[in-house]
């Protein structure tokens, strides 16, 4: 429906037939018009899936209703202090996880913490998935164990520290709802 009406907008532009049409939805219609274009250029195969040749640039957000399937490598690009863009690589994993970092303070004398799970990180995940996949301390040699008790992870220590130290934990839970391992790609493999 959202088609038909942009190709509808964007021959009313074109032809410049409703003088009502503002010019602003005018460009915005040739643009559409010419998306449209570009796409009916470059799909390889018109009776499957739809599949670019290609780049795509796209300036903005991008909504997927749906899974991806990449073949190539995934990553976010920031530009770092030095002006140079830097690619940081996605994790992959055979299950879909999500990560977080509770962190919190260990007190001087101290040989046990309970450091909060996000509420928001727990509702995310399978109930019973979230474990502990790690556990540093910024003073060394503290003999570090843990284990995720119901909203928090338990972070004991076999040595109490001798000044005051921050403790960080990094803890994995599946992805709500998505439990399959090594799921099969529905094409068969990469092209």
């Amino acid at each position: 429906m959202a088609l038909c009406i942009h190709l509808h907008l964007s021959a009313v532009a074109q032809s410049g037939e409703d003088e009502a049409v503002p010019q602003h939805a005018r460009e915005v219609a040739n643009a559409l018009g010419r998306l449209v274009d570009f796409l009916n250029d470059n799909i390889i195969d018109p009776d499957d899936d739809l599949v670019l040749g290609g780049d795509l640039d796209i300036g903005g957000d991008l909504t997927v209703q749906g899974d991806q399937t990449c073949y190539g490598t995934k990553y976010c690009e920031l530009v770092f202090a030095d002006g140079v863009s830097r690619k940081l690589y996605c994790v992959e994993s055979p299950v879909c996880h999500f990560e977080d970092y509770p962190r919190g303070v260990l007190a001087e004398g101290q040989r046990s913490i309970q450091l909060a799970i996000d509420p928001l990180f727990i509702e995310c995940c399978q109930p019973g998935s979230i474990v502990v996949a790690g556990v540093v301390a910024e003073e060394p040699g503290l003999g570090l164990g843990a284990r995720v008790a119901q909203s928090c992870v338990l972070v004991t220590c076999a040595r109490a520290p001798t000044v005051q130290t921050e403790l960080y934990a990094h803890i994995v839970g599946t992805r709500r709802g998505v439990t399959d391992r090594f799921p099969r790609a529905v094409a068969g493999g990469e092209p």
